[in-house]
């Protein structure tokens, strides 16, 4: 798991899955096909996956 699934995992496992997508929505907002939205978009599917 890279880093930023871990951190991802965290906020899912505290904040529950409506908390870690309103992150991933205005995090990935302003660009959302921007390369670092679309990894950021990746981490959090593998993260709700497991």
């Amino acid at each position: 798991m890279s880093p930023i699934e871990k951190l991802l995992h965290l906020i899912l496992q505290r904040e529950g899955e409506d908390a870690l997508t309103e992150l991933i929505f205005w995090s990935t907002n302003d660009q959302p096909h921007s390369p670092e939205s679309l990894r950021l978009q990746q981490a959090m599917l593998k993260v709700l996956e497991r």
